[in-house]
């Protein structure tokens, strides 16, 4: 599902596919005439530049902003991709100085996130709920605020880690959403007590919505953790 991910509908890139084909017949006409070998190259590498802005793809990664464990991942992930694609980072406003610390002139949009109220180190779910009450309701409109970013950003899939917002702004415009987070492990916890079920509600809650989840676990995972170059 990753590369259906990061390779797109094909129907959205088919008149850059078109494009290309037109590009592709008149070099190749141009490229059998007696030139050079020095300028065949040349040609060539033009070719493969402008073959990769014509079939670019813009990803929009997003975070929540409770720890900074879901920011050093997505990190780390945008580190791997930027490279092939076009990334576009939505996160909580207080992870600014961390992304683009770790990830210079990749673009960084401001999100809300729903916090946790925590006593000696626990979630406290009451306080929690109270907290996050204003949140609730003000979150379709800035779900309908999201969609309109990622229409003008062009964006093409999501990658999402614990991020409630984006993903239902991206499932609203029918992009494919990969979600990749930690905490979801607990769903694959055999354990019915109160607070095991009270948590397992909150992890599917804050996924939000996705069309394939990676978890990111030492422990019961889909894959190890993701660490990014620095470290």
């Amino acid at each position: 599902f990753a590369s259906s991910v990061l390779t797109g509908d094909r129907s959205c890139n088919s008149s850059r596919l078109r494009q290309l084909k037109l590009f592709v017949s008149t070099i190749c006409g141009f490229y059998q005439e007696s030139v050079s070998f020095s300028l065949r190259t040349r040609i060539l590498i033009f070719f493969l530049h402008v073959s990769r802005v014509l079939l670019s793809m813009k990803i929009a990664m997003s975070c929540t902003g409770e720890g900074l464990g879901h920011a050093a991942r997505t990190v780390a992930l945008a580190q791997m991709l930027r490279d092939r694609y076009e990334i576009v980072v939505f996160a909580p406003r207080k992870l600014f100085p961390f992304l683009i610390e770790n990830l210079g002139n990749v673009p960084v949009e401001d999100i809300p996130y729903f916090s946790f109220a925590k006593v000696r180190e626990r979630i406290h779910y009451a306080g929690t709920t109270y907290r996050n009450i204003p949140g609730l309701f003000r979150f379709p409109v800035e779900v309908s605020r999201i969609v309109r970013r990622f229409r003008r950003h062009e964006i093409k899939a999501l990658i999402s880690d614990y991020d409630p917002y984006c993903s239902f702004a991206a499932d609203r415009i029918g992009l494919p959403i990969l979600q990749i987070n930690h905490p979801s492990v607990v769903l694959r916890r055999r354990d019915y007590s109160l607070e095991s079920i009270t948590a397992k509600l909150i992890s599917i809650l804050l996924m939000g919505k996705y069309h394939r989840k990676l978890i990111v676990s030492f422990y019961d995972g889909d894959v190890g953790p993701i660490v990014r170059r620095s470290l």
